[in-house]
């Protein structure tokens, strides 16, 4: 199995491993994370290994923790591509969490920004979309200047899709330092 990696000079998106569990249920159950998901409710360790077993099965999420790469590749948060469709060629983008020790340095735009890239080149991605808490003021802050459009609202949620030239316009000097690939898991 290949695990996917998309890196520049600054951050690196690595695809998640069973080493990495205990490093997600403590940044999701975090008050200050935990309340930007739809589920707020306290993830126990059994259910963490649960999901891990699922995701490890699934074909249509793909989860990245985000490291520091100046800094010993401490990890500082992460981000995911959801409910891909390769058929249909779109994915959800979610699961974007940044730890105290990340805030500051712009890494959730940095990765947001890594993530689509990669959904785009490496996956063949047409549309990319995501639904933002509308009390999150962070991706809804971040999102638009990236390249997302505010398409819609449903109840509390805040519907956003990547206008894909826009993006690669908007992007273009960013990218130039990322790359992409996997290794043998």
């Amino acid at each position: 199995m290949i695990r996917h990696i998309v890196e520049n000079s600054e951050i690196r998106l690595r695809e998640i491993e069973v080493e990495d569990l205990e490093f997600i249920r403590q940044l999701r159950n975090h008050d200050d994370i935990r309340k930007y998901f739809i589920n707020q409710a306290i993830i126990t360790e059994e259910q963490q290994r649960k999901w891990f077993l699922s995701y490890e099965q699934s074909t249509t999420d793909i989860m990245f923790v985000i490291e520091e790469k100046n800094n010993d590749n401490r990890r500082v948060g992460t981000l995911a591509l959801c409910n891909v469709d390769m058929g249909r060629n779109f994915g959800e983008l979610g699961r974007g969490m940044i730890g105290k020790e990340g805030r500051g340095n712009n890494y959730y735009k940095k990765a947001m920004t890594m993530l689509c890239h990669y959904g785009i080149q490496v996956l063949g991605m047409k549309t990319l979309y995501g639904e933002i808490l509308e009390f999150n003021a962070v991706p809804l802050k971040v999102v638009p200047t990236i390249g997302f459009d505010f398409t819609g609202k449903k109840d509390d949620l805040v519907l956003i899709e990547l206008n894909i030239e826009r993006f690669y316009e908007w992007n273009e000097a960013f990218l130039a330092d990322v790359t992409t690939g996997g290794k043998e898991a």
